[in-house]
């Protein structure tokens, strides 16, 4: 159960309570047995409890160091499941730093004895890391912090966790371009390759058709379209609706992501910045809440609410030849549209199972 929420419903249940007891609701949040362990949990949280917010008017900030909510979002978030899945994972860099991307690089040949060494030249071009950050705030009533208990503290800490990760992924797995408050999608500059209406031979297009290092590459698609490939390939993969591999290459599957696309991107290819996530709560502000395109505004303190918010900062940037895909591949159950077949040469291993596949049909 993650520390967070254990600390913003003491924070909540110490509003109208003595502040003599304060320690030892302390203790009992947090599992603190020393004493000395509760009196700085007394002195941080004191700070704290006038304002509703957990950075301190003089720039304290209170770090809350929640390791489970770090766990979840590396679950869900595409970030998180890259690293752990793809040998080497990003191509991590440092944010608010220039980086330098090589736009050609040396070139190598074979020279005779005595003869002329031929000289290439080093191209890059210098681009600063920015950071973004992504943020979903959840406004419940105080009571129920109060009277709160583990089972809702995980309910509520899954519901803020899923809509982070569900936003970042979505964003991740689209075209879209960069902006002042969003990094842009990964596909963003590479135009999709048109499916052949077969989903076997959209793999091998895409394999043929990718330009990076296939040792650091990852597929990426939805649940749905994960089942769909499950379909196509039978026991040829291990894939899942939860991923897996196909044809060799670690399956990235995430809410999100548009159906009928399927996505082979390197992973080395892209510039990753995965920083912190910082919690915060507050009870004594007026938020303006988006309803259906209306805005209404409400206040915390008159409402007896609290607004719970998790902020994930990160960024990504990708490089020259990240990724192939396609847009409109078959979904399951959909009519295969009539293509015509690609031109790029079918892998060996999927010319054998098409032709098993035919035979047994």
């Amino acid at each position: 159960m993650g520390d967070f929420l254990k600390v913003v419903r003491l924070l909540a249940a110490s509003r109208d309570d003595n502040v003599s007891n304060l320690k030892l609701r302390a203790r009992q949040a947090l599992s603190i047995r020393s004493d000395a362990g509760a009196r700085e949990f007394f002195e941080r949280a004191t700070k704290i409890t006038a304002t509703g917010s957990l950075v301190t008017s003089d720039d304290d900030a209170v770090t809350v160091s929640d390791p489970e909510v770090v766990r979840l979002v590396a679950r869900r978030s595409v970030l998180g499941l890259v690293a752990s899945a793809v040998p080497g994972g990003w191509r991590n860099v440092i944010p608010f730093k220039a980086i330098a991307t090589q736009v050609a690089g040396a070139v190598a040949s074979w020279v005779a004895e005595a003869a002329l060494k031929p000289i290439s030249g080093a191209e890059f071009a210098i681009s600063p890391m920015e950071v973004r950050k992504v943020t979903a705030t959840l406004v419940v009533s105080a009571e129920l912090l109060k009277i709160g208990s583990d089972q809702i503290d995980a309910a509520l800490q899954r519901d803020l966790v899923r809509a982070v990760t569900d936003e970042l992924n979505a964003t991740f797995a689209s075209n879209d371009a960069p902006s002042a408050t969003s990094p842009g999608g990964a596909l963003y500059g590479t135009a999709p390759l048109p499916s052949t209406g077969s989903l076997t031979a959209d793999a091998a297009m895409l394999i043929n058709a990718f330009a990076g290092d296939l040792s650091r590459a990852f597929w990426l698609f939805s649940p749905k379209m994960a089942v769909a490939l499950v379909d196509e390939f039978g026991i040829e993969s291990t894939l899942g609706a939860a991923g897996g591999f196909l044809l060799g290459l670690p399956a990235i599957v995430v809410n999100g992501a548009p159906d009928g696309m399927i996505a082979l991107v390197d992973a080395s290819r892209i510039a990753v910045y995965d920083g912190p996530i910082v919690p915060a709560m507050a009870t004594h502000a007026t938020m303006t809440l988006d309803d259906n395109g209306s805005q209404t505004l409400l206040s915390l303190w008159q409402s007896n609410c609290a607004a719970l918010r998790s902020e994930l900062f990160c960024y990504w940037k990708p490089l020259a030849d990240t990724c192939v895909w396609v847009d409109d591949a078959p979904m399951l159950g959909a009519e295969a549209p009539t293509r015509a077949a690609p031109a790029a040469t079918t892998p060996a291993v999927l010319q054998k199972q098409t032709k098993t596949k035919g035979e047994t049909a």
